[in-house]
C-alpha cells in the first residue's frame, strides 16, 4: 500500500484490557474469562453505543456491507465516507464528523478518485474537507492481504501480514476504516468458522475497540440472495461473517429496486429499509421518498441546532463549563442537561441521539468549536465554545423578534421548544 509517512496521535480505546501486540499472535488464543463485578449500576448508562453512522454503523465494533458484484456496494461505501470526512447526514442517517481510511484492495487508486470526484459533484460536497479528513490505502496492485491462512502444528491458524500491520499502525486518529473488500483482505477459507471469528472479532474488530472506531468491511453476497433478494442469506461463506460483526447491512435488489437493508442490528433498532438510487455515473442516490423523509430529518435537525446554542450560551453565561466529553460524570449531555434551555426531547432515550446529532451539526456549520483548557488539577481538557458566527446566530435567537431569514450560515431556525 503506498501511502504518505505521517504522524497520529495515539489513541485510547473504551475497551483498554488488551493492547494490539497482542493481536500479532498467529492463532486465536484461547484463555481464562475476565471476571467483572456488575457494581451499583449508577455509571453504566453513560456506555451508551456510539454510532460513526446511526444506527448502521456503531463505533467499536465491525460492520458488514454485503452485495453481489457490481450492485455498486463500493460506490456505496465510498458515499458514507465521504458523508463523515464533510460532517454531513446521509438522508435519515445522523453522521458524526470524523477522518476516514479507505483500504481499497480491489479497485486502484485512480478509480477510486474518480468515484470520489463524482460524489463529491453529486451531493456538492467541500473537496477541501474531502482532502483533509479521507485518506485512501491503495493495495490493489500488490498483495496487500490483511490475514493469510498459514500452517499450524494442530489446528488451522491465521497469519496477520505486513498490511494488516500497518493498518493497525496508522489506523490511531481515525474514526472510520472501510475495507473494500473481505475477499481480498482475508485469504483464507470463508466457511472456517473458527478463521473467520478471528479475523473480524480478533483482528479487525481489536482494531475498533483499541481506536474507538468503526470498521465497515464490505463482502460479496451469496448467489442465492443475489437472485432471490434478502430472503436469502446475503453475504458469503460461514455464519461466523454474520455472527461475528454487530451491524450488518446488505445492499440488494427487490423487484428492480435498489434497497439497502439494516440486517443486523445489536445496538439500536432496525432501520427501516432505505432505497437508493442511481445518477448516470453511478453515484447511489436517495431516492424521492427518502428525500422527503430527509427534509423533515432537516426541519427537525434545524430546531435541535437553535436549541444547542442557545443552551451552550446560557452555560457559558452561568460560568459554566462544557466539556467536549460524550460518556462520563461531565459529558456534554449531562452538564447542558441542567439547563431549562435544552428541551426535554433531547434529554433522555432517543433525545441523546438527536442531542449529538444537533452538535456535530453545529460543529459541521462552525457555529461551536472545541479549545483546549486546563483544569484546577493542571490536567488539559476540551470544552465547547461557540465561534463569532455561533455568538452572531444565537444573539438573532434571543432577539424578540427575529427576521425570516437571519442566518448567513444557511443553518434553518426552529422553535427551541
Amino acid at each position: 500500500m503506498d501511502i504518505e509517512n505521517e504522524q497520529r496521535p495515539a489513541a485510547t480505546g473504551r475497551c483498554s484490557g488488551i493492547a494490539l501486540d497482542h493481536v500479532q499472535e498467529q492463532s486465536y488464543q484461547s484463555g481464562p474469562m475476565v471476571e467483572v463485578r456488575v457494581g451499583n449500576l449508577s455509571d453504566a448508562l453513560q456506555d451508551e453505543p456510539l454510532f460513526v453512522v446511526d444506527p448502521i454503523i456503531p463505533r467499536d465494533e465491525v460492520t458488514l456491507l454485503s452485495g453481489h458484484g457490481d450492485i455498486g456496494k463500493s460506490y456505496l461505501a465510498l458515499a458514507i465516507a465521504v458523508h463523515v470526512a464533510c460532517g454531513q447526514d446521509w438522508g435519515p442517517f445522523p453522521v458524526k464528523a470524523g477522518r476516514v481510511l479507505f483500504v481499497t484492495l480491489e479497485d486502484i487508486a485512480r478509480r477510486v478518485r474518480y468515484r470520489l470526484a463524482r460524489i463529491v459533484s453529486a451531493y456538492q460536497m467541500d473537496a477541501a474537507l474531502l482532502d483533509r479528513n479521507l485518506l485512501l490505502l491503495d493495495g490493489a496492485c500488490v498483495n496487500a492481504s490483511l490475514a493469510e491462512e498459514a500452517a499450524a502444528p494442530r489446528a488451522r491458524a491465521l497469519s496477520k501480514t505486513t498490511a494488516f500491520q500497518q493498518l493497525a499502525a496508522k489506523s490511531a486518529g481515525y474514526d472510520l476504516i472501510v475495507v473494500d473488500n473481505a475477499t481480498e483482505a482475508f485469504t483464507a477459507d470463508p466457511n472456517n468458522n473458527l478463521l473467520v471469528r478471528q479475523f473480524v472479532r480478533q483482528m479487525l474488530g481489536q482494531i475498533a475497540r483499541t481506536n474507538s472506531l468503526a470498521v465497515l468491511l464490505l463482502a460479496h453476497i451469496d448467489k442465492d440472495a443475489a437472485r432471490y433478494g434478502a430472503r436469502q442469506q446475503s453475504y458469503l461463506g460461514s455464519v461466523a461473517w454474520h455472527n461475528s460483526a454487530r451491524s450488518r447491512i446488505a445492499l440488494v435488489e427487490e423487484k428492480g429496486d435498489l434497497v439497502l437493508r439494516h440486517e443486523k442490528h445489536n445496538h439500536s433498532a432496525a432501520h427501516a429499509p432505505v432505497r437508493v438510487a442511481r445518477n448516470n455515473f453511478g453515484v447511489p442516490l436517495l431516492d424521492r421518498a427518502t428525500a422527503d423523509k430527509s427534509s423533515i430529518f432537516a426541519s427537525e435537525l434545524a430546531g435541535d441546532v437553535d436549541a444547542i446554542l442557545l443552551t451552550i450560551a446560557a452555560a457559558t453565561a452561568a460560568g459554566v463549563t462544557v466539556r467536549a466529553a460524550e460518556s462520563g460524570a461531565y459529558s456534554t449531555h449531562k452538564v447542558l442537561s441542567e439547563f431549562p434551555q435544552l428541551p426535554l426531547v433531547l434529554r433522555d432515550g432517543p433525545g441523546r441521539r438527536r442531542f449529538w446529532r444537533a452538535v456535530r451539526k453545529c460543529q459541521a456549520d462552525h457555529l461551536v468549536h472545541t479549545e483546549e483548557f486546563v483544569t484546577g488539577h493542571r490536567n488539559r481538557r476540551t470544552r465547547f465554545a461557540l465561534t463569532p458566527e455561533g455568538v452572531a446566530a444565537t444573539a438573532v435567537l434571543q432577539s424578540p423578534a427575529p427576521p425570516a431569514h437571519h442566518r448567513s450560515s444557511g443553518v434553518g431556525c426552529g422553535d427551541a421548544r
